[in-house]
């Protein structure tokens, strides 16, 4: 517990990794994380209908409840990521990585199960620019960098083949939006303007889940988890300068900063060797307020599809006891851009869970997505990611026997 303790008190400086270099990470509350298990994230990014012993399924905290009595899991991930963006002639290759999650879960009493860790929200990170104005000749440099990240305790409750679960969480986090003017010929008289947001809040999420029972040790499960609409405690300062004259400083408290109010469903088949789900996720961004404005908002779905095959569980060969995941996804934008541009976003996953030492498993999952924007010629982005997690799984809570 102390290596644990240890690690969460390295969670605010982690946090501040850049995980996108995303120009549409300007809008909005960045780009949205992606928040399933190391399982669900390379079967499609799904999770709302994965139910796994050995699996801390943050998606659906009902999830919880499926752990093994005697059994403690660690989980902890990573991320690597290679984008190539282009819009018209222009192109720009970046290279970023951040803290991808920190969980941990165990049982508590008989059919309860506690969850706690560290999960993304958000990521902002990009640096743009530049823009001549035909008159003035003036070029702008944007650049910004933050995102929202949440601490979380789980609670789930299992009664016979029907099971509940609770996240409460506290969502934090600072955006910071810069944009720097330069007039014709040098830096003398630089406009400069930046907007910084401040906000946190307590956030939680239901979820549910209830296993089918079929013939030939096989079971369906469908899911289902909500997150109400938030209303944030937000502070917003806006300042801005002429070389090194201060002409406003604002501070902005009273506006309104909201988060969408979520639905997801999903559901699985799994077999002896076979798992295979699909989930349907959607937010009310049209409904949620940043800075008093909604009309930048628009409501987003998500559909993700995604499989896992292991040749023989109680084989002692490794390649028969590795898990071999694939999957993809599609979602629209939640943001508009200045230039009224959306986007639509297809990715792709494949992965491995492989088996290191007991029940601990090394996760590699490899996903390449394309982001197309709405209007032609507008901004395309096109990334390779690699994530890495391990999951400590050990057996804790054992009642020794002394001959």
């Amino acid at each position: 517990m102390l290596i644990v303790a240890g690690i969460c008190l390295q969670i605010p400086v982690w946090a501040q990794g850049n995980s996108t270099s995303s120009p549409y990470s300007r809008y909005g509350y960045g780009m949205l994380a992606d928040q399933s298990s190391a399982m669900g994230h390379a079967m499609g990014g799904i999770g709302y209908g994965l139910r796994n012993s050995n699996q801390i399924n943050t998606m659906n905290p009902a999830s919880y409840s499926a752990v093994d009595s005697l059994t403690f899991l660690f989980d902890m991930g990573v991320d690597f990521k290679i984008s190539w963006m282009k819009e018209g002639v222009n192109k720009q290759k970046d290279y970023n990585g951040d803290l991808k999650n920190i969980n941990m879960l165990f049982p508590i009493a008989k059919n309860f199960a506690f969850s706690a860790g560290f999960i993304p929200f958000s990521y902002v990170g990009y640096q743009y620019g530049i823009q001549y104005d035909s008159q003035t000749q003036a070029q702008t440099n944007y650049s910004g960098n933050g995102g929202f990240h949440q601490v979380y305790g789980g609670l789930a409750y299992k009664y016979g083949n029907f099971s509940v679960g609770t996240n409460i969480g506290y969502l934090f986090g600072d955006l910071e939006h810069y944009t720097y003017t330069y007039p014709q010929g040098g830096s003398t008289g630089v406009y400069q303007d930046s907007i910084k947001v401040r906000a946190h809040d307590f956030i939680y999420t239901i979820g549910a889940q209830q296993k089918i029972v079929l013939p030939d040790n096989k079971h369906l499960v469908l899911g289902a988890a909500y997150t109400p609409k938030l209303k944030m405690t937000a502070k917003g300062t806006e300042t801005r300068w002429i070389g090194s004259e201060k002409i406003r400083d604002t501070i902005t408290s009273a506006n309104e900063f909201d988060l969408a109010q979520k639905l997801g469903v999903g559901v699985s088949f799994v077999s002896n060797k076979w798992t295979v789900g699909a989930d349907v996720q959607w937010e009310n961004w049209a409904d949620a307020k940043i800075n008093n404005q909604t009309d930048s908002l628009n409501n987003r779905l998500r559909y993700g599809v995604g499989a896992e095959m292991i040749p023989n569980a109680r084989s002692r060969n490794f390649f028969g006891r590795t898990k071999y995941r694939f999957g993809g996804y599609y979602t629209n934008s939640y943001i508009t851009t200045d230039a009224g541009s959306t986007y639509d976003e297809f990715g792709l996953s494949v992965g491995l869970g492989m088996p290191v030492y007991n029940k601990s498993v090394l996760h590699v999952s490899f996903d390449y997505v394309n982001i197309m924007p709405s209007i032609k010629n507008t901004l395309s982005e096109n990334y390779f990611k690699i994530t890495l997690n391990y999951t400590f799984n050990e057996t804790w809570f054992r009642k020794w026997r002394i001959q």
